[in-house]
């Protein structure tokens, strides 16, 4: 079944820009906190060191995934596709998707099209829809917003 709903489908580059935008921000948000981890191990050595670097990475990841949260949360989107104006919605009724559904898309479904060969996600240049395997073993499709 195609989508047939009231927004326009996404185009691949949009998809692509927004998810190199989400890949940025998570470098932008943990790699300064590894680092300081980092340095703060080779300054204080010893157990103190490696604890406060194992925090501050930590800490780099749990900002990221509070920071990314918010906006499945309240836009049914990440923070890249919410750049490229863009929002995962159900094929079949146009509703926004759930913080859950949203969860088990970011969390399971990116694996799942990553598994042989990224196939899940070339499988995007070739459906009518645009959409990865993770869209479709979801039923969502990322529309313009």
């Amino acid at each position: 079944m195609s989508y047939e709903g009231s927004y326009q489908i996404a185009s691949v580059k949009d998809r692509i820009l927004g998810g190199l935008i989400d890949v940025g921000l998570a470098l932008v948000i943990t790699v300064p906190a590894a680092i300081l981890g980092a340095v703060l191990a080779v300054v204080i050595g010893d157990g103190i060191g490696a604890l406060l670097n194992m925090v501050c990475s930590l800490g780099g990841a749990v900002a990221y995934i509070a920071f990314q949260w918010t906006k499945f949360w309240v836009n049914s989107t990440s923070f890249g596709k919410s750049k490229m104006n863009m929002k995962v919605v159900k094929k079949a009724t146009d509703e926004n998707v759930t913080t859950g559904n949203m969860l088990l898309r970011e969390l399971v479904g990116y694996n799942i099209s990553s598994l042989i060969c990224m196939l899940g996600y070339i499988w995007i240049f070739i459906d009518k829809d645009k959409q990865t395997w993770h869209d479709k073993i979801l039923g969502t499709v990322v529309v313009k917003n």
